[in-house]
């Protein structure tokens, strides 16, 4: 019982923190897009 739980636990990290690398990794260009979209141009050109 315990190892499951700990496996599950772990899966659950491991998932988390794919996301948030995931997010880091794009939402500061989302962001970035949405407050200089109108007004100034784009800087970053890594597409």
């Amino acid at each position: 019982m315990m190892m499951s739980v700990l496996a599950t636990t772990g899966t659950v990290l491991a998932l988390g923190v794919l996301l948030l690398m995931a997010l880091s990794s794009v939402l500061p260009d989302i962001w970035e897009a949405r407050h200089n979209g109108e007004r100034a141009p784009r800087r970053s050109t890594s597409y």
